[in-house]
């Protein structure tokens, strides 16, 4: 194995953990930052991966593709989480405003 493919892997991994456990925080600011992070460590390691200093055609396609489909998956994942959020702290203040009436004490 080279060692740019080496790198590439350790990157995308590094992004994936990234990625699974800033979600798991919960908050629509750690995800944004994730999926950030996530998007800037993948697409350095594939420009790490794919070798630019060769200066072939290939390379280039290859780089488009991989900025395409880094722009679709935003497109797709960053309204859904924002919105997954979104009605997760809806859920939360609803849950927390049926705790406290419960908790009430009627003195009547």
């Amino acid at each position: 194995m080279e060692i740019n493919s080496i790198l590439t892997m350790l990157w995308i991994v590094c992004s994936l953990f990234i990625y699974r456990y800033g979600f798991a925080l919960g908050s629509i600011y750690s995800i944004g930052l994730t999926y950030f992070s996530f998007i800037v460590v993948l697409i350095i390691g594939l420009l790490d991966g794919v070798g630019l200093h060769n200066g072939d055609v290939s390379t280039a396609v290859r780089l488009l593709l991989c900025l395409f489909l880094a722009t679709l998956v935003s497109c797709v994942i960053v309204p859904v989480s924002l919105f997954t959020g979104f009605l997760l702290k809806i859920l939360m203040s609803f849950l927390e405003s049926v705790m406290s009436k419960s908790g009430e004490v009627d003195v009547d």
